[in-house]
């Protein structure tokens, strides 16, 4: 029930960010509309809930997922040896079009990644 309720609430979400991204588009300005948009308490209310949960890992993958626009597939690929705690970024290996890149990721993740 749980997975569901997280699909369900971060997929507007995703949504808005994804339409946000590509503003100049007239589709994407109707998904952002549609989404509503996301204020800052609503997402502190989102990660506390997630955190009540106590799964560090789920959160981290939310949070990865939100802020850095990493895609789904390449964040079930990311290993350990692919986060470089010193320069705040993770390594993705073969993302889109088989390309490697770097992710950057805030200082306040640093703590979570090295658990």
């Amino acid at each position: 029930m749980l997975c569901g309720s997280i699909v369900y609430t971060i997929t507007p979400l995703l949504q808005c960010a994804a339409g946000a991204a590509s503003a100049k588009d007239a589709k994407a300005k109707e998904r952002v509309a549609a989404a509503g948009a996301t204020t800052s308490a609503e997402l502190k209310k989102f990660f506390n809930t997630i955190q009540k949960f106590g799964d560090t890992q789920h959160e981290l993958m939310l949070k990865l997922t939100l802020y850095t626009a990493v895609r789904v597939n390449e964040l079930g690929n990311i290993r350990v040896s692919d986060v470089n705690l010193d320069g705040y970024k993770v390594f993705i290996d073969n993302g889109k079009g088989s390309k490697n890149r770097y992710i950057l990721f805030p200082s306040d993740f640093r703590l979570a990644f090295a658990m």
